[in-house]
């Protein structure tokens, strides 16, 4: 059964939306690290680079996904609470 989200809900949300927004930033450059990494090594053909580049789709395409929910996070945050409320968030 969904409920309309109040005021107070809300605000806690976004303010633990905004203090996780730096170790997910942190955590997704660390990730196209990796990623810069991996396919480096599949340049060069090694055993890791080889293994590894037969998920590299799957892996951007979840990064892909994560950085849209972000966006859409950050969006919702900068926004702020009146909009959401006016427009039914619901939980």
């Amino acid at each position: 059964m969904k409920q309309q989200v109040s005021p107070s809900q809300l605000d806690s949300s976004l303010v633990k939306a905004l203090q996780a927004l730096p170790f997910i930033e942190h955590s997704m450059n660390h990730y196209e690290n990796l990623m810069r990494k991996i396919i480096a090594d599949g340049k060069k053909g090694t055993a890791r680079g080889r293994i590894v580049a037969e998920n590299l789709a799957h892996y951007y395409a979840q990064y892909a996904d994560l950085m849209a929910e972000i966006n859409i996070l950050e969006t919702v945050i900068s926004i702020g609470p009146p909009y959401i409320l006016y427009n039914g968030l619901q939980t």
